[in-house]
């Protein structure tokens, strides 16, 4: 919704008795696309709390933000019968109505700010009305969201993260293939599956860094790390026998372990600039693309040194038992300088070629 759309919407009148009597007593639309019924906010009929109810209520009016907005009503059961909020008003105020009014619309903003991440004062309508000699508190969601919404609360110590729609009269969660063509039509996201898929693991939070890294890169990174341990399993046993033998092994050793921090270091880069969000999803600026450039060779750098390390202890240990085997350590050198480079190279395309996509996208989010 635009600015000037949602102004005149939240300056338009609010939702009257008999447009509420309306809603609720066409049988034929009960819980339709545009409207859903909660029967209390916490407190039960029978006086007992209903912890999950606070967070179904927020799934509700997130999926109405995702989709074309609408209303939710709440202390109208699913049949449509007026059931009224006394329970959770003299709960919310101490046994005082007046003070519960209040109190209970403090709490549902708090909880829409939690599980939604939404100043409700600036996007929402939430206000009483008298139906009949019923309270029922009315939430009016204008029209869809500028940008996707997450709905995220907590259930049995989890913590949980869904994108949820507003499907004919129920909520919806998309997941997986489903989330694409939809952001494709509703959202005009303008980018392809392979950008879609890291913006939605961004979105939604799904994977820490470590599990990430290890699926993207477990096929690179377990013939390299077999091979290491060949080495070192070699090098542990000819240290018994031929302590010459076993230190000309140590370059190929380090550069098997050099191979293996720069694939780990440049995969970590990826995946932080993924998570912030920060070059990769937000509105890109020449600034922040400059940036993310000279992060990319900060962490260039950083694998670069970690090699140095081991080269230099490399050298250190060949001096001491033969000069000669200088010219064979410098081989090893050379072979890790030019994947380095090449490394560095597809490195700075696949970068570029990240960035891009995500300025091409800049409208979106």
């Amino acid at each position: 919704m635009k600015s000037k759309d949602f102004k005149s919407w939240y300056q338009s009148p609010k939702l009257n008795e008999s447009q509420i009597l309306d809603i609720v007593e066409n049988r034929d639309n009960l819980e339709s696309k545009d409207s859903e019924f909660k029967v209390n906010y916490f407190i039960k009929k029978n006086g007992k709390e209903d912890e999950d109810q606070p967070n179904k209520i927020t799934r509700a009016i997130c999926s109405f933000m995702n989709t074309i907005g609408g209303v939710v009503l709440i202390g109208v059961d699913d049949n449509g019968d007026l059931r009224g909020l006394e329970n959770d008003l003299m709960h919310s105020g101490s046994n005082n109505v007046l003070k519960g009014r209040v109190a209970l619309i403090d709490a549902l903003e708090d909880k829409i700010r939690a599980n939604i991440g939404v100043l409700v004062e600036n996007f929402i309508r939430i206000y009483y009305v008298k139906v009949k000699t019923f309270d029922i508190l009315v939430v009016e969601i204008p029209d869809r969201f500028s940008r996707p919404l997450v709905h995220k609360y907590k259930k049995d110590k989890a913590n949980i993260k869904e994108f949820v729609i507003r499907f004919e009269k129920s909520v919806k969660k998309l997941e997986g293939k489903e989330m694409f063509p939809y952001f494709k039509k509703e959202y005009k996201f303008k980018g392809n599956e392979w950008v879609f898929e890291r913006y939605t693991r961004h979105l939604l939070g799904h994977n820490s860094l470590l599990k990430v890294i290890y699926r993207k890169k477990h096929k690179t990174l377990a013939p390299i790390v077999f091979i290491t341990s060949i080495f070192i399993g070699i090098l542990a046993f000819l240290f018994f026998f031929d302590l010459i033998i076993a230190l000309r092994l140590i370059p190929s050793a380090a550069l098997s372990l050099g191979l293996i921090i720069l694939i780990i270091t440049k995969g970590i880069k990826e995946e932080i600039q993924i998570a912030s969000g920060k070059e990769l999803i937000n509105e890109l600026t020449k600034n922040k693309i400059v940036l993310a450039k000279k992060e990319n060779l900060k962490t260039c750098l950083a694998g670069s040194l970690s090699i140095i390390i081991l080269i230099s202890f490399s050298l250190l240990y060949i001096l001491l038992i033969d000069i000669l085997n200088v010219f064979y350590f410098f081989g090893g050198c050379v072979t890790i300088v030019v994947f380095f480079l090449v490394l560095r190279s597809q490195f700075k395309e696949k970068s570029e070629f990240y960035l891009t996509k995500a300025k091409s996208d800049k409208n979106y989010v």
